[in-house]
């Protein structure tokens, strides 16, 4: 959930939102889009590093559309 500014509410939606259960990182592209880093798909942030250390390659980038919510695996 974004909090404050021109986008203040917004939240990812739809099935794709239940995937990032291990957000690593976030930057912004531009004003309107979010870029998310989802470490893992197998674990939760808090077992990320154990992750990592088993070399498990199931981590992936996403494109957040703030103006709509809408989830991009990219």
């Amino acid at each position: 959930v974004i909090r404050g500014g021109l986008h203040d509410e917004r939240e990812a939606t739809g099935e794709e939102a239940r995937r990032l259960s291990c957000i690593t990182a976030l930057t912004f592209l531009d004003s309107n889009t979010l870029l998310v880093a989802n470490g893992s798909a197998s674990v939760p942030a808090s077992g990320w590093r154990r992750d990592l250390m088993q070399k498990s390659v199931s981590g992936s980038v996403w494109r957040l559309d703030l103006k709509n919510g809408r989830l991009e695996l990219i």
